[in-house]
């Protein structure tokens, strides 16, 4: 794109090569089951209008699933199962 700094235009580049494309391939099914998890909490349209609203509520999306991710780990599960059943 004409528009394109030359450090996109790299990215670009690399992400248009095969390699670049299996890259993202083994990238993506860690990152879009973030974005499933903000769908399921019923994120899909930001409620608020300024911008530090929006950086709050991202921030709490994160801490949410931080502390989901946390909660889950096997370790924690296995010391208190009786405690963390999320469901």
């Amino acid at each position: 794109m004409p528009t394109d700094t030359p450090a996109v235009a790299a990215l670009r580049e690399r992400m248009a090569s095969e390699a670049g494309q299996t890259v993202y391939r083994q990238r993506a099914p860690w990152f879009e089951w973030v974005n499933a998890g903000f769908r399921r909490r019923d994120w899909r349209q930001v409620p608020v209008r300024s911008l530090a609203k929006v950086r709050i509520l991202v921030g709490w999306q994160a801490l949410t699933h931080n502390m989901t991710r946390i909660l889950r780990t096997p370790g924690l599960m296995a010391a208190f199962p009786e405690r963390l059943s999320l469901g």
